[in-house]
């Protein structure tokens, strides 16, 4: 067996700046990478919410809290 080489799943671009660290950054943008972050964002999110976490107060894509018992809130 060859070994695995692990690759890196980006969901926002860099050159956006901090702006792009929060949710719905990348909704209204009409470029096909622009589409596919917010299409990932989404998707991690509502992974994540599906599983009892909540997205943290700052509303950035990857900031969550574990509280299965409060409603979701994206």
């Amino acid at each position: 067996m060859g070994s695995k080489r692990r690759q890196g799943i980006y969901l926002r671009d860099g050159k956006d700046g901090d702006d792009a660290y929060f949710i719905n950054f990348y909704r209204d943008k009409k470029t096909e990478s622009a589409k596919h972050f917010q299409e990932l964002q989404d998707f991690m999110i509502n992974t994540m919410l599906d599983h009892g976490f909540r997205l943290g107060t700052k509303r950035e894509y990857f900031h969550f809290n574990y509280d299965p018992e409060s409603s979701k809130n994206y």
